[in-house]
């Protein structure tokens, strides 16, 4: 059986660019946060 990369190869683009999308907006929301906490800690206490 054939398979059809032509078809294929569009959706499973489409698929892969989503799935980084999501993984670059939560990576980078966990870094801000890291950031956050790490920085409100070291921040002096007035």
């Amino acid at each position: 059986m054939e398979f059809d990369f032509l078809n294929f190869q569009p959706l499973s683009q489409k698929l892969l660019t989503q799935f980084f999308d999501l993984k670059y907006v939560f990576f980078k929301s966990l870094v801000n946060f890291f950031f956050n906490s790490i920085s409100s800690i070291q921040a002096p206490k007035n």
